[in-house]
């Protein structure tokens, strides 16, 4: 009842215009017989009934009731179907010409005279179309005044002259006048790619941002999308995305980015590669900066490579940021929410599939942010303030769920795997087992859990997925519907139908850096509060209610940090793809320089935005622009410059934690040389673990297998296998000589490096050597003086690398 008595108001609305489209008619056939009537007799206007005088010549008012009466009916059809994409403007010249034809064949056909009496009253309606109509009336064919009848029609035929000339000209040259208004729209978001879920992104970006700010750039003009996409209120630019500049006047104007956001959503990796590959070349030419950093954005549906590229490509360039777009992982976001929203305690993923893989790297990533958000609360003095560090137990239902877990255990880093809790497998088909697992718990436990079934949709995993759901009602299921359109839906009870897609439960996905610069904040935040009230309030409040400016600075500060380890001569590589025990941590004085280079970035863009110091008599409020760090860095009290530097200590960190590592290259850095190693060694081979202590007092662990190494000094460490016997070679029983050529720089203070064996730190002076497989270790001054002769020239003073910065990031 209560559907059917909701449809009766747009069914009404659907059919207003039939009343006034009548009226309409009625009355251009009114005018049309009195035309016809009068064109001999003026008198009969002037008779019997009443009505016949409102259709005199000279009467006022009834062509402007005509004319309401015939708006008023299109814009009633309009209205409701607006969203439709309906040919309105196409109908409304196709009335024009009916009512201006039918009333000017009313109006001549009287008046032929002696004339062809078909040929010559078309050719003066024809002529009627060009406003040419001198002449036809009051002589001695047509006596008397033009009829109202050929008032309107004059006027209607020449208004549909223009409008079809317009029309026509509007179609044959769209392409170039939608590319036109985007010149002067500013801060525009671009996409290429066109599919049902990207539809679905579109609409969503064009509800963010405006119509007439989102640009959709589609090669097809035959794309059987392009009509829904245009619905969406995008702009849509008919042009081959991948063409070196087609895409250049759309992102750049008068030497400035003039986009947001460009997305590369084509299936294929390849395609958004040649398409990025453009939109890097254009961005490269602009000469300004503007409020926001452009974020390029490619879509690579598979999430192990979506990760490799992300990787490749941090800190391509200072001024934009990209980043990879995988509906696995949008959809993995989508699922892990629901889960924590739910208030699980247990998290049961049936099926070996991609998309499990994306959950479980999700999952472990929200629990390590949730313990840190916890962490920092705590530290901050209000523990109630940040989420809880509990997240729910993990249990992997599939044929290969040991694989499954083997290849997740291999690509989520090691804080990630630290935060959560085992993962418990149970091999089988889902299908087999799942009912049976559920039916063995207590009704509390079973009601605890979601079950989120990520096989694709077919009739056997839908009625598993039913019998689930209905023998244990009180269990959330979540299955994967046939489509891709990215939302979810209730089917019945608790199960859940969800489609793989683009968006997060109907929101736009948040970048990697806009995520990381998000959490960056957020711990900031509750790690070191302020009462409310205080003059730097607005900059510590939630993300979701903090000023666009502040949200900005927050990802700028990612780039920033990003940027500027490049300068160091660092490489940004996804942290699967580092060398085992080749990671030399930042310097003291690199951390130093990269807080100085961000906080010269935040002082330029707070004097360009009006802020400064606290003058004499001011209060520090940032609401009002008064900032008492608003001041150049050696300014900067002590405490203040240190604290800076041990956020972007942290920042590093968290980047390594969700796999992106900056590293020195292959070789070392550039004062990097080779030397050969000479002298021997006594070393045997250890039978069980073994620990020792490294000269900087750091425990190192050797594994069963490794070798224990001692020079002629006396001192002593341990080796790899591997690592060992690819750079010794045995003289007899346990003495060994060492051979082959390294790689080594000296450093000029503590310098961290984490080994193969652990994390140790080389002094002021001593050495750092790369192995031939990318391994790195320190080593003392002296030892290495002793084992190791340069390949060319004399070996390297202490101190003559200094700290390495390359220029200072804008």
């Amino acid at each position: 009842m209560t559907r059917q008595g909701a449809s009766h108001p747009g069914r009404a609305a659907r059919l207003g215009w039939v009343l006034p489209a009548a009226g309409t008619v009625l009355l251009v056939a009114a005018l049309a017989w009195a035309a016809a009537a009068s064109a001999h007799d003026q008198a009969w206007l002037d008779g019997p009934p009443a009505w016949r005088h409102a259709l005199r010549p000279a009467a006022h008012w009834t062509l402007p009731v005509l004319v309401v009466l015939w708006a008023g009916a299109l814009a009633l059809y309009w209205w409701p179907r607006r969203h439709h994409r309906l040919p309105i403007a196409l109908a409304a010249l196709l009335s024009m010409v009916v009512v201006g034809v039918t009333l000017a064949e009313a109006s001549f056909l009287p008046c032929a005279g002696g004339q062809a009496p078909v040929i010559a009253p078309q050719s003066w309606v024809l002529a009627l179309f060009t406003g040419q109509m001198e002449g036809r009336f009051g002589g001695a064919v047509c006596p008397g005044a033009p009829p109202l009848a050929i008032q309107l029609a004059r006027v209607v035929c020449v208004g549909a002259t223009f409008i079809g000339v317009a029309a026509a000209a509007a179609v044959l040259w769209r392409t170039e006048i939608d590319r036109l208004k985007t010149r002067f729209v500013g801060e525009l978001t671009v996409m290429t790619g066109l599919d049902e879920m990207t539809v679905a992104l579109l609409g969503r970006l064009v509800a963010e941002s405006g119509k007439g700010k989102v640009v959709l750039v589609e090669a097809d003009p035959n794309h059987p999308l392009l009509e829904e996409a245009r619905a969406t209120g995008a702009r849509v630019i008919i042009a081959d995305p991948g063409r070196a500049g087609t895409l250049r006047p759309v992102l750049t104007h008068l030497g400035r980015p003039a986009v947001r956001q460009v997305f590369a959503l084509h299936p294929g990796a390849h395609d958004n590669d040649t398409i990025l590959a453009g939109v890097r070349q254009a961005l490269r030419q602009v000469r300004q900066r503007t409020e926001h950093d452009p974020h390029v954005v490619a879509r690579i549906d598979d999430p192990r490579h979506a990760d490799t590229w992300r990787g490749d490509h941090i800190g391509a360039h200072q001024l934009w940021l990209e980043d990879a777009l995988s509906p696995y992982e949008t959809t993995a976001v989508f699922a892990v929410r629901a889960v924590l929203a739910h208030r699980a305690r247990t998290l049961v993923l049936c099926g070996d599939t991609t998309l499990a893989l994306a959950i479980l790297i999700e999952t472990a990533r929200s629990a390590w942010e949730r313990r840190e958000l916890h962490e920092a609360a705590e530290a901050g003095g209000q523990p109630g303030s940040g989420p809880g560090a509990g997240f729910p137990e993990i249990m992997v239902m599939a044929d290969r769920a040991g694989d499954l877990q083997r290849e997740f255990c291999a690509t989520a880093a090691p804080q990630l795997l630290a935060a959560l809790p085992e993962i418990k497998i149970t091999t089988g088909h889902w299908r087999g087992r799942l009912l049976r697992y559920l039916d063995t718990q207590p009704a509390a436990e079973a009601a605890a859990c979601v079950v989120v079934i990520t096989d694709v949709p077919s009739p056997e995993n839908t009625h598993e997925a039913g019998r689930v759901a209905r023998l244990h009602p009180s269990t959330v299921v979540y299955a994967q519907s046939v489509d891709d359109a990215g939302d979810a839906g209730v089917v019945f009870d608790r199960l859940h139908h969800f489609r793989r897609g683009f968006l997060v439960d109907g929101a736009l996905p948040a970048d990697t850096w806009t995520r990381l610069a998000r959490h960056n904040h957020e711990c900031y935040r509750l790690r070191w509060p302020v009462p409310a009230g205080s003059p730097r309030e607005s900059a510590r409040r939630p993300w979701d209610d903090l000023d666009e400016f502040f949200r900005a600075e927050n990802i700028r500060q990612v780039r920033q940090v990003l940027s500027s380890a490049v300068c160091l001569g660092r490489q940004w590589r996804p942290l699967r793809a580092v060398p085992p025990g080749s990671v030399v941590e930042f310097t003291g004085s690199e951390l130093a320089w990269i807080a100085r280079t961000e906080h010269d970035r935040w002082y330029a863009r707070r004097i360009a935005a009006g802020w400064h110091p606290p003058r004499a008599g001011e209060q520090e409020d940032n609401s009002l622009r008064v900032n008492a760090s608003v001041v150049s860095w050696d300014s900067l009290p002590t405490g203040i410059r240190h604290a800076n530097a041990q956020h972007i200590g942290s920042i590093l960190e968290r980047l390594q934690t969700i796999g992106y590592a900056a590293v020195l290259p292959d070789g070392g850095p550039g004062h990097a040389a080779g030397y050969r190693r000479h002298g021997e060694v006594w070393a045997e081979r250890l039978r069980q673990a073994q620990a020792w202590t490294a000269p900087d007092g750091a425990v190192m662990e050797a594994r069963p297998g490794d070798w224990r190494v001692r020079d002629e000094e006396g001192a002593e460490r341990t080796v790899r296998d591997a690592q060992f016997r690819a750079s010794h070679e045995q003289v007899n029983g346990r003495r060994w000589a060492r051979t082959g050529e390294v790689r080594a720089w000296r450093v000029s203070e503590p310098t961290t490096v984490v080994t193969l064996e652990g994390r140790t730190t080389a002094a002021a002076g001593d050495w750092i050597v790369e192995g031939p497989g990318g391994e790195r270790w320190p080593v003392p001054a002296g030892q290495f003086e002793r084992g190791h002769i340069a390949c060319s020239g004399p070996p390297q003073a202490a101190g003559e690398e200094g700290p390495g910065p390359g220029p200072r990031p804008d």
